[in-house]
C-alpha cells in the first residue's frame, strides 16, 4: 500500500509470517514484567500471588479480543489511533488515544531501562546509570533503524533466551518440591483487597499484546495472521506466568520475594541452584533489552501511522531510503525514553504505564462497541460477541482505581500535555495552504 503521498519508496516492508509475528507478540509480552515485578506483586498478594497473575489475564484477555477483531479488520500501522479514527471520525480523540499509547510504549522503555541497570549493577559493573541507559537506548535505536528483519531476528534470539529462563526457575522449583521438603505455602483467606492491587501491578507483565497492531503493514496475510497472533502470544504467556507465579510461593516466603528487586533468582537460589544465580542475570538482560527494543519498534511505528493518518507532521512518516525504516520516528523514541527514565523509581515507572494502557484499552474496547454497534463484521475475519468490548471497557475503568502510586497525577499531566500537543499540530495544519 502506498503512502498518502503516492510514494511508493515510503513503504514498509511485509516481513512478519505468523511464526515471526508471534515470537514478537510472546516476546513483547513476556519479558521484563515477570523478571522484575513478581516480588512487588508478591508484597501485596503474598501466598495468593498465582492469583493476582490470574486477575490481571482475566482483564487482558477481554481486551486482546477486542484487539484481534479490530487488527482483523482494520490491519494498518497506527493501532488504536486508527481504529478510533474509524469508530468515531474525531481527529482530536485519534489524537489522544496515540498520543497515550505513545506515552505508554515510552514510559514502558523508560521502566525497563531502569531495570537493566540494576542487573547490569549486580554484575559488578560500576558504570554510571545515565551513561549505561544512554548506551542501552542507542543499541537498540541503532537495530531498529537497521530494519524490521533486523529486530525481528534479535527478538527471536532474546525470546528464546527468556524463555529459557522461565523454564529453568519452572525446573528448579519442581526439583525442590520433589525433594523431601516442606512448602512454605500455608492456607489462608483469601484477602481480594490484595489480589486486586497485586493484579493491578501485575497487569504491566500482560503489556506488549497491543504493539502487535502496529507493525500490521509489515504483516503478511494481516486479516488472518494478526487475530491469531495475539490470541496465541496472551494464551502461551498467561500460561507461563500462572504457572511460575504458583511454583514462586511455593518454594519462596512472599515476604522474601517481596525484599528481592531479583525475585526470580531467589527461587533458583532457594531450590539448590545457587552457583547459577549470577549467570540468571543473562537471563533477565535479554528479556529487559527485548522487551524495550520491542517497544522502541511499536513507538516508531505508531508515530509513522499517526503521520500517514495526518495526525502529526508528515516528518515522522518519512522512510529511510536503504533500510525502509521510519528513521525520524526511531531518532525521537530513543530521545524521549531517555528523557523519561530519569522521571520516577520503577514502582511509580510501572504504575504510569500501567495506568496509560487501561486508557488505551478502555478507549480500544469502546471504539469495538461503536463499531458493531454500527457496522457488520467483514466476511472471513474473526469476530467476537459485543459483550466482550463492552466488559473489557467497564473492567479496564475499574482497575484504573487499584494502580498503585503516584502515576494518577503524572497521566493527567501526559493528557494535558497530548490536548496541547493537538491545539499546537492541529492550528499549524489549518494555516498552511491548500
Amino acid at each position: 500500500m502506498a503512502t498518502a503521498t503516492g510514494n511508493t519508496s515510503n513503504k514498509l516492508v511485509r516481513h512478519f509470517g505468523f511464526w515471526t509475528l508471534l515470537f514478537y507478540g510472546v516476546g513483547d509480552i513476556l519479558g521484563a514484567g515477570i523478571y522484575a515485578l513478581i516480588g512487588k506483586v508478591a508484597k501485596t498478594s503474598g501466598t495468593q500471588l498465582w492469583m493476582s497473575f490470574g486477575v490481571a489475564l482475566g482483564v487482558v484477555v477481554l481486551t486482546a479480543l477486542s484487539y484481534a477483531e479490530l487488527c482483523g479488520r482494520y490491519p494498518k500501522s497506527g493501532g488504536v489511533s486508527h481504529f478510533s479514527d474509524k469508530a468515531f471520525k474525531k481527529k482530536w480523540l485519534s489524537f489522544i488515544s496515540g498520543w497515550l499509547l505513545l506515552c505508554t510504549s515510552i514510559f514502558s522503555m523508560a521502566t525497563i531501562s531502569r531495570s537493566f541497570v540494576g542487573y547490569i549493577h549486580s554484575l559488578g559493573v560500576d558504570v554510571p546509570g545515565w551513561i549505561l541507559i544512554g548506551g542501552f537506548l542507542l543499541i537498540l535505536g541503532l537495530i531498529n533503524l537497521r530494519g524490521i528483519k533486523e529486530s525481528s531476528g534479535v527478538n527471536i534470539l532474546s525470546t528464546t533466551v527468556e524463555v529459557a529462563g522461565l523454564a529453568f526457575v519452572i525446573f528448579a522449583a519442581l526439583y525442590y518440591l520433589n525433594g523431601d521438603v516442606p512448602t512454605v505455602v500455608t492456607a489462608t483467606e483469601i484477602q481480594w483487597n490484595g489480589i486486586l492491587e497485586g493484579a493491578a501491578l501485575a497487569f504491566f507483565a500482560f503489556i506488549g499484546f497491543e504493539d502487535i497492531a502496529n507493525v500490521a503493514e509489515e504483516v503478511k496475510e494481516p486479516e488472518k495472521n494478526l487475530p491469531r497472533a495475539i490470541i496465541s502470544a496472551v494464551a502461551i504467556t498467561g500460561v507461563i506466568y500462572l504457572v511460575v507465579s504458583w511454583l514462586a510461593v511455593q518454594v519462596v516466603e512472599p515476604a522474601v520475594l517481596a525484599e528481592s528487586n531479583a525475585a526470580l533468582a531467589v527461587v533458583v537460589k532457594t531450590a539448590g541452584f545457587e552457583g547459577l544465580v549470577s549467570y540468571f542475570a543473562i537471563f533477565a538482560l535479554f528479556a529487559i533489552t527485548n522487551t524495550c527494543l520491542l517497544n522502541a519498534v511499536t513507538a516508531s511505528r505508531l508515530l509513522y501511522g499517526m503521520s500517514e493518518e495526518n495526525l502529526i507532521p508528515s516528518q515522522f512518516s518519512k522512510v529511510h531510503p536503504k533500510f525502509k525504516t521510519p528513521h525520524v520516528a526511531v531518532v525521537a523514541v530513543a530521545i524521549l525514553a531517555y528523557t523519561m527514565t530519569f522521571v520516577g523509581d520503577l514502582r511509580e515507572l510501572a504504575g504510569t504505564t500501567s495506568l496509560l494502557i487501561l486508557l488505551v484499552f478502555t478507549i480500544t474496547n469502546l471504539s469495538l462497541t461503536k463499531i458493531k454497534l454500527g457496522e457488520k463484521t467483514k466476511t472471513g475475519t474473526f469476530s467476537v460477541p459485543v459483550f466482550i468490548p463492552i466488559a473489557g471497557f467497564l473492567i479496564n475503568i475499574a482497575f484504573m482505581f487499584f494502580i498503585p502510586g503516584k502515576g494518577k497525577g503524572l497521566v493527567l499531566v501526559i493528557l494535558l500535555v497530548g490536548f496541547i500537543c493537538y491545539w499546537l499540530v492541529s492550528r499549524k495544519t489549518k494555516s498552511q495552504p491548500g
